[in-house]
């Protein structure tokens, strides 16, 4: 630490360790230190019933295998099974881990090195391997399961865990291993360090085990440059967008049983974190196959182990677990040390105030501001600072647009101020933009929650479709897989926002069901069979509760992954031309000073080179972007009209479900549409709506329409009946229809002038006009106001708002090296 790394691995340091290797006959040189690169892997997401798990991939074996065994568990009632016999669930979790561990042996190790499955992480892998499963008997695992596509679809290529999280939002997890007690039992005479003995994680050979007893293949075998499996598994669980608990343990194999018992015991068994953690521990590791329990364990449920063929063995401590969990209730964080060894958790008394609700995102986003010496100020974060260079990101937060960044390089010499945010804002700040800042699309953030969703084939009306189901609603598609997926991530952030906005009161009769058709004539050939007559890409129906809605979306999106396909094979072979320019430059130095050019000449002909090559890779991949960005706007463009036309009609769906349904009440038609035209057009960040700017287009023609002399009054508003509505709900252009433009102005103003979307307000309102004739008295008891006097005040209101242009959109001028970064 007070030297820096290039001490440690590349001074003093490794000259004494290659110095002691080869005294004492150790084969380790200052070269191997050297050599050593720190590689940064994407984390391991996976689903358990309504969370989302996120480990380590890779050479860890925790990531993949505690994935794996939840998937294994996903389709049994844990909760059921262990309620009624505490011996049947602890089967359960032995026979899941035994299937797992036989995995591990045969396909895990160093994905540079071996092929690890991506398979084994797959929910239908999981169902598959649950089968397997008898609840009154040990079942004989011969061998490794076959996850799917197992040669094509493969990962990139004594134990401390800590566990942290703090009212900012920053949760971490981190496991730190020397393998066995002291490691290797070295001491680098004057260094302080113990040497670990992580040499004994690889697979002596097939069959061997190591000092846990476990058991690998040739894809954990030794070989130059590979790291050894390890069991390590911090993970971070979470429920919809926020962390609710982080664990991991130390222990060797047990780490991976210790991790996936606490998680089980905490969301399923609905354990105190205390039980969860210090409850007798069981472990299976395959092989041997034995299963180990802590001593602890009562003799009634060691019995019905045994009757049920589990050659028993009782044993010490199984491991130790640190974990911390958060209580949005209490709003507070409870960390735990595992009872079974001396120490303790530790913390410090901190307030976790809630959001403020609020339906601008932009009140709750704090940011630094940089002011030049011209004048000019941006708002955003400072992420890096040195001698001659400044690296700002800049955030925009434009009204009614996603928010967008802009990261800018300045000269130090010319800012005149900057005013940093306080430690926590800066965090919670680096929290929110992270995703941007790692990802640089919003396209792979998506497509890394469209990976999570689980798809069931289904037959329905004589085709293969595909389902995937929500806490709110079920989604039935004959679109491709792709396409799916992305429709129901899309649906997913929509029905979450609509929550935010207006929180669930009531819950549905039935389920609410999306149809989504993958071609445009099959959907109206579903039209026209439920005798509709509707053009729009989308519509609701009440009477059936569901969503149709339809587009040419296999046939875009199979013309789109054809041609990402074939710019990935262009990257990639440039990719391996650029990995292999130094062996060329190096061939090219050889030949030129055998030709017996000067070291100077050498040198501007290699710069020369290397800058040419440069510029060419630069511009290939530059067009091979373009390319891909027409034609993903392209495909934006064919759905972009039926994903507006679904969130219009999926408010009208959740409305009806979740926040009033009939008999009870219901909206007014004029306000149902008005509001749903409200949400259509509002973009979204994250799981929040952006409905703080009102949609260009029909504030234009509204305001249009009120500079002319025959105008609409709220009170003829208030009068219009369903059929007035509905006789052109089925037209391809309503916003231009007079009805729905004033609906959705006075729904605006509304939200935005007069709050009016709180649940138990709407409830009110909708309880109290049954027909159009009670209308006028709710309303005016719902503004406080007479209905004459509402109309002048919306009217004034209207007419001064501003459309948003693209003037307004943050400057990138005089910045160098702007890089724009859009989670549109």
């Amino acid at each position: 630490a007070e030297h820096g790394s290039d001490w440690f691995y590349k001074g003093p340091f490794a000259e004494s360790v290659e110095a002691w290797m080869e005294a004492n006959g150790g084969i380790m040189t200052a070269e191997d230190l050297a050599n050593y690169q720190v590689k940064s892997r994407e984390p391991l997401v996976s689903k358990y019933r309504e969370y989302t798990i996120v480990g380590f991939p890779p050479p860890s074996s925790g990531g993949v295998h505690v994935a794996q065994m939840l998937n294994i568990l996903e389709p049994f009632d844990v909760a059921a099974i262990a309620d009624k016999d505490w011996a049947a669930y602890l089967h359960l979790m032995a026979e899941t881990m035994k299937l797992a561990f036989a995995d591990r042996a045969h396909w895990l190790g160093d994905p540079d090195f071996a092929q690890v499955p991506r398979g084994l992480v797959e929910p239908q892998y999981g169902r598959e391997l649950a089968k397997r499963i008898q609840m009154d008997r040990t079942t004989p695992v011969r061998s490794h399961g076959q996850p799917p596509r197992a040669e094509t679809e493969l990962f990139e290529r004594h134990t401390t865990h800590i566990a942290a999280a703090d009212a900012a939002g920053n949760w971490v997890g981190i496991t730190a291993t020397i393998n066995t007690t002291f490691g290797s039992k070295v001491v680098i005479p004057g260094t302080g360090v113990v040497m670990n003995n992580e040499m004994d994680a690889f697979s002596i050979q097939p069959g061997m085990p190591n000092a846990f007893g476990l058991i690998g293949a040739e894809a954990n075998a030794v070989a130059p440059g590979k790291r050894p499996l390890s069991s390590m598994s911090p993970t971070i669980v979470l429920r919809g967008d926020r962390p609710i608990l982080t664990v991991g343990a130390a222990g060797g194999p047990k780490i991976i049983t210790q991790v996936l018992q606490t998680i089980v015991r905490r969301l399923d068994l609905d354990m105190s974190l205390y039980n969860a953690v210090a409850s007798p521990r069981i472990h299976h590791q395959w092989s041997p196959d034995r299963l180990y329990v802590e001593r602890e364990l009562a003799d009634p449920f060691v019995d019905g182990l045994t009757v049920r063929g589990h050659a028993v063995v009782r044993t010490g401590g199984a491991g130790v677990t640190q974990a911390i969990e958060y209580d949005p209730q209490r709003r507070q964080f409870l960390g735990l040390h595992d009872p079974r060894v001396p120490g303790q958790a530790m913390g410090f008394q901190a307030r976790v105030e809630a959001a403020p609700p609020s339906l601008d995102p932009t009140e709750l986003v704090a940011r630094e501001s940089l002011t030049l010496k011209g004048g000019k100020t941006y708002q955003g974060l400072l992420l890096r600072r040195s001698p001659g260079e400044l690296e700002f990101v800049q955030v925009g937060l434009p009204k009614g647009k996603p928010m967008f960044l802009v990261r800018i390089s300045f000269d130090p010499t010319s800012v005149e101020r900057y005013e940093p945010l306080e430690r926590a804002r800066r965090n919670e700040l680096f929290a929110r933009i992270r995703p941007l800042l790692a990802s640089k699309r919003h396209a792979v953030i998506e497509a890394g929650r469209m990976a999570d969703v689980r798809l069931d084939p289904i037959e329905l009306d004589g085709r293969t479709m595909l389902r995937c189901d929500s806490p709110l609603f079920q989604l039935v598609s004959s679109a491709d897989e792709s396409s799916t997926r992305r429709c129901f991530v899309r649906l997913e952030q929509v029905f979450r926002a609509f929550q935010r906005v207006l929180p669930p009161r009531v819950s549905p009769d039935r389920p609410l069901v999306i149809r989504l058709h993958g071609s445009a004539d099959e959907y109206h050939e579903q039209l026209r069979a439920e005798g509709w007559d509707i053009r729009n890409p989308a519509f609701y129906s009440a009477s059936r509760n569901m969503i149709v809605a339809g587009c040419d979306l296999t046939f875009f999106a199979d013309r789109l992954r054809r041609t990402h396909e074939q710019n990935d094979q262009v990257r990639e072979q440039y990719t391996r031309l650029n990995a292999g320019l130094t062996d060329r430059l190096a061939d090219l130095t050889a030949e030129l000073k055998e030709a017996g050019f000067s070291n100077d000449e050498i040198q501007r002909e290699v710069n020369a080179r290397r800058a040419l090559w440069k510029n060419e890779l630069e511009a290939a991949l530059k067009q091979i972007d373009a390319v891909d960005r027409r034609n993903d706007a392209r495909f934006a463009e064919v759905s972009g009209e039926m994903f507006a036309r679904l969130k219009h009609e999926a408010f009208h769906a959740y409305t009806r479900n979740f926040v009033f349904t009939q008999p009870r009440a219901e909206l007014p038609v004029w306000l149902n549409e008005g509001l749903a035209q409200v949400f259509e057009t509002a973009p979204i960040d994250g799981d929040r709506l952006r409905i703080d700017a009102p949609d260009p287009e029909r504030l234009r023609r509204l305001q249009q329409e009120l500079a002319g002399s025959n105008t609409m009054s709220v009170a003829d508003l208030l009068n219009t009946d369903g059929p007035s509505f509905l006789a052109t709900h089925t037209t391809s252009d309503f916003a231009s229809d007079r009805n729905y433009l004033y609906a959705w102005g006075v729904a605006y103003y509304l939200t935005f002038y007069r709050d009016l979307l709180k649940a138990d307000r709407l409830a009110e309102f909708a309880a109290a006009t049954n027909a159009p004739a009670d209308s006028p008295d709710a309303f005016e008891r719902l503004v406080g106001q007479s209905i004459e006097s509402f109309d002048r005040q919306w009217r004034d209101a209207i007419r001064s708002l501003r459309p948003i242009s693209s003037a307004e959109s943050p400057s990138q001028a005089a910045v160098t090296t702007p890089r724009v970064f859009s989670d549109n």
